[in-house]
């Protein structure tokens, strides 16, 4: 490229900069309403009342393909549009994942109008002008993690993720009050995810199988069940903590023996929380 066609790119990008107005953090619309528009999508009910919920804690049990990693996205994009300083963290398993959901981010991020101005970016991180950012942060490597501060935490496949990452996680929030979002299908009866869903102390639980997925046929999920057997089936689609059957004593009944905690999925803080689908 010679000097001249250089500048004229320069100047092209300088344009498209200067014609992007700047997000008014505090002067936010309606999360539901700019989350259909940024994800040209309407959302199911579960998902409008999830985006719109100020709770701090958030666990979401869905099967595959109902749409949570989609809400998750969505409520971290508005966060780091529409929070002053907002830094949204994403992990996953491994950074690949972490990435996915990132890239979920990113394009309801694109997607807003007006488009917000964008000083850095890069394939694991957007920094907005206004202040907020987003990182995608690889979920085996938990001393990569370590010392990052955040006020936003979306933990996706949270039941995969090593429970020593977990532990790094949370001190990211101490000094911002943050919020915490874990969402995942099941993956057996144990760590942290699955003792989480079994407690009742602050997390606002939702519950969506596949059979309460409008775009999940009834054929797709007979077809399934017949390839993948009941007991995977009954994980993936069905959303169940499903006990190896090698294992003599469940994983259920030991948590039992060492834990008097009552809580059942469903409640916040002992009291019943919105539910929308029978299980």
């Amino acid at each position: 490229m010679n000097l001249a066609s250089l500048r004229a790119k320069v100047r092209n990008l300088e344009s498209i900069a200067a014609s992007r107005k700047p997000i008014v953090v505090g002067d936010a619309p309606d999360v539901v309403a700019w989350a259909e528009a940024a994800a040209g999508i309407q959302l199911d009910a579960w998902q409008r009342d999830i985006i719109a919920n100020s709770h701090k804690r958030k666990l979401l049990l869905c099967s595959r393909q109902t749409g949570k990693s989609e809400i998750a996205a969505l409520a971290g994009a508005y966060k780091a549009l529409f929070s002053a300083h907002a830094s949204v963290a994403v992990i996953s398993p491994t950074l690949r994942q972490s990435r996915n959901l990132f890239e979920r981010i990113e394009s309801a991020i694109l997607n807003t109008d007006p488009c917000p101005r964008i000083i850095r970016h890069t394939s694991t991180m957007i920094r907005l002008a206004h202040g907020g950012t987003v990182r995608a942060l690889p979920g085996d490597a938990p001393d990569k993690v370590r010392g990052l501060t955040a006020t936003d935490v979306i933990v996706d496949e949270a039941a995969f993720v090593r429970e020593a990452v977990l532990m790094v996680v949370l001190p990211m929030l101490a000094t911002t009050d943050g919020a915490m979002t874990m969402l995942s299908t099941p993956s057996g009866p144990q760590g942290p995810f699955y003792d989480a869903w079994h407690t009742s102390e602050g997390w606002l639980k939702t519950k969506v199988l596949a059979t309460n997925c409008p775009r999940i046929s009834a054929e797709f999920l007979a077809d399934a069940r017949r390839k993948l057997g009941e007991m995977a089936y009954r994980q993936e689609y069905n959303c169940e903590f499903v006990q190896a059957s090698s294992t003599f004593f469940s994983a259920e009944l030991i948590r039992q023996a060492f834990d008097q905690t009552t809580g059942k999925p469903g409640y916040l803080d002992g009291k019943r929380s919105p539910s929308y689908f029978n299980e």
